[in-house]
């Protein structure tokens, strides 16, 4: 990690290290927050990023932090290397942009502004050991008067692919942070998930967890920014 250029994550690097880490845990909070969860402690410590990424997995838990940090893979093949946007990454579930005779090398993402509060949680009948019905990441930059200078929030399990709640991140920025206002982002977000109903949960459940879950990260990420 350093300041110019962010952090670097490289494919083989285990959950159980990027939880741990200083520099992870200090400035991207959210990214340990996901890791920590996924499955028990012998799968984080076997499991890596670069896996969870390239499972490609709707319901991956490192994705949304991923997305919300606005992270870059890096993908190195027979015709060198080439970078593509975490967001572009996945084409849908457990398809990637990787090409034949690719792989993923490591992940970029920049460093975050000062006053930065990440967080993700996810929703599980289980602590341990399971799959997100519902995943939420959220990262907010706060200015003078609690002002929100810039906001992104990400949805896991609602969408072919793990996705930004855009609408609800650009009816925040410029806003002040208040209860009010988060519980409407929190809405915003319903409105932009996509989820299906299975075995885990019917879609109308899905999107209420959306609700309540976002509207708790905004105000968790908030916190957390205050005290950055």
């Amino acid at each position: 990690f350093s300041e110019r250029d962010g952090l670097r994550i490289g494919a083989t690097v285990t959950m159980t290290e990027a939880a741990e880490s200083a520099p992870v845990r200090e400035r991207y909070r959210a990214l340990a927050d996901g890791a920590e969860i996924v499955g028990s402690i012998q799968t984080m410590n076997m499991a890596t990023i670069g896996g969870n990424v390239c499972n490609a997995a709707p319901s991956a838990d490192t994705a949304p932090p991923l997305l919300t940090y606005e992270a870059v893979a890096v993908i190195a093949g027979p015709k060198g290397e080439r970078d593509v946007p975490i967001e572009k990454f996945w084409l849908g579930p457990n398809q990637t942009a990787l090409q034949q005779g690719e792989l993923l090398r490591e992940l970029r993402l920049p460093a975050p502004p000062p006053n930065t509060g990440g967080v993700y949680v996810r929703q599980t009948p289980r602590k341990q050991m399971d799959i997100a019905v519902v995943g939420v990441a959220v990262l907010l930059t706060l200015g003078q008067g609690d002002r929100i200078k810039r906001a992104r929030i990400a949805l896991a399990a609602v969408a072919p692919t793990p996705i930004r709640a855009r609408k609800a991140e650009a009816g925040l920025e410029g806003k002040a942070a208040s209860k009010a206002l988060f519980a409407q982002a929190a809405e915003t977000a319903t409105s932009e998930a996509s989820p299906i109903g299975d075995v885990r949960g019917s879609a109308e459940f899905r999107r209420h967890l959306v609700r309540v879950t976002t509207e708790r990260c905004l105000q968790e990420a908030a916190q957390r920014a205050r005290a950055s």
